[in-house]
């Protein structure tokens, strides 16, 4: 059957509630009966919470049956890496799994959702919230893969990315019962990361839908192949013009038809004066360490894995456990990426400077005769200058960028180093 539009903007909005885990029976329960729950015992401000949501359901045109979706599992990771997400069973045989979208009501939450993940997303290696969706996808298909013959995937913001992520990871077996994956105005992906998923990507990427209606939308590269659409959205007037184009972003800004579906829309100014900024800056943050990140997301799947079956059999011999065994095919992914890439563009060196040469040839021929004539002589003398500047940046990158492959490499070793020192007892060093 499908969801509408309106109704995977909906699941996206029940990812952002903190229901409590005590109400979720066994099986799950319904929205609503979560709702009435937790309505007897809750506080001022939770009360506010819980209406907003079910004003929401009420008034969303298309989504009246949201209501009763049922709630069937949540992933609470908001102390380790910051990602919640859940899984809702909107119809018998169908799924959707919701991420949420980012959050700035903490300093942590700041930290974790717009350094960590959102601005990590302009580097090519995973951030610690993406290995987090796959992780807990893989989970979700391992209990509930018999149990439905469809999965979808729903985010906004931040959490459409992790929906697109979680998709184009998603075992072999679920990726073949992927109904419909989208990204709610979320940003895309680096350049690196489509390279080191292109296999997977060629697979999935007929079954995802990217809507975008702000800014945040046209952040980054949209995953090839897959369907993108501009939708209406109402800009809200702010005070601020910025504050306005950025308040653009929010779902409540939508406009729905009759049957709860987008309307087709136009990019307003701010983003596309700053969509192909973002890709710029995609290759330039190249150039910073991702030791740390790294590390960050060793921890957190070391983590994952202590809490689940697996990590109890492995325990018993230390030098068994595969504390690397993703994440050295990530690393290697990643960086056969970067440097396949590095080697097109220093390919590219010597023609380019070819080409200025060519053109300060051109000028040195170009006679001063006529005013005309000066005047394209100092544009082609121009054209050259740029030329050879460009040709000799990128060289400078594609050597800075090779360094950085290493730097990525080594980080990643020495997490796996801690990450076994810590599971055998030996002091928590790593040595170069």
């Amino acid at each position: 059957m499908g969801c509408t539009d309106s109704e995977m903007v909906v699941a996206s909005q029940i990812a952002r509630m903190d229901f409590d885990p005590a109400i979720l029976k066994e099986g799950g329960c319904s929205v609503g009966e979560v709702i009435e729950e937790e309505k007897k015992y809750a506080d001022k401000n939770r009360k506010k919470e819980l209406e907003k949501l079910e004003a929401l359901l009420r008034e969303t045109p298309g989504a009246e049956n949201s209501r009763n979706w049922i709630i069937r599992d949540v992933c609470n990771d908001q102390r380790g890496s910051g990602m919640y997400a859940c899984l809702l069973e909107t119809s018998p045989g169908e799924a959707v799994l919701a991420f949420r979208c980012s959050e700035s009501d903490t300093p942590e939450s700041i930290m974790k959702d717009w350094v960590l993940s959102d601005l990590g997303l302009l580097n090519h290696m995973l951030t610690p919230q993406q290995w987090a969706a796959e992780a807990y996808t893989q989970e979700v298909y391992r209990k509930y893969g018999n149990s439905f013959a469809t999965f979808s995937f729903s985010g906004h913001s931040l959490g459409g990315n992790l929906a697109e992520h979680a998709a184009i990871t998603a075992p072999a077996a679920m990726r073949e019962k992927i109904g419909i994956c989208r990204n709610l105005d979320g940003p895309g992906f680096s350049g690196a990361y489509l390279t080191a998923h292109a296999g997977e990507i060629a697979e999935t990427a007929a079954r995802i839908r990217h809507d975008r209606w702000s800014l945040v939308g046209n952040l980054l590269n949209a995953v090839p192949g897959t369907r993108t659409e501009t939708v209406t959205a109402v800009t809200p007037m702010m005070g601020n013009p910025l504050k306005s184009f950025l308040w653009r972003h929010d779902t409540q800004t939508l406009i729905y038809d009759k049957n709860g579906n987008f309307v087709s829309g136009v990019q307003d100014l701010l983003a596309r004066g700053l969509s192909s900024l973002s890709r710029k800056l995609d290759f330039s943050m190249f150039v910073f360490s991702p030791g740390r990140m790294v590390l960050s997301s060793q921890t957190n799947r070391l983590r994952e894995r202590w809490k689940s079956a697996e990590i109890v059999e492995d325990f018993a011999d230390p030098k068994s456990f595969p504390v690397s065994a993703g994440s050295d095919a990530q690393t290697a992914a990643d960086t056969g990426a970067v440097r396949r890439n590095l080697e097109k563009a220093e390919a590219l060196v010597p023609k380019i400077l070819r080409l200025a040469a060519e053109a300060e040839a051109a000028a040195v021929r170009v006679s001063y005769s006529a005013a005309e004539a000066g005047e394209g002589k100092r544009q082609v003398c121009r054209c050259a200058e740029l030329l050879e500047k460009d040709g000799r940046a990128l060289k400078g990158w594609a050597s800075r960028g090779r360094m950085i492959c290493q730097g990525y490499e080594e980080a990643e070793r020495q997490a796996g180093v801690l990450a076994a020192n810590l599971l055998s007892g030996r002091p928590l060093t790593a040595k170069r």
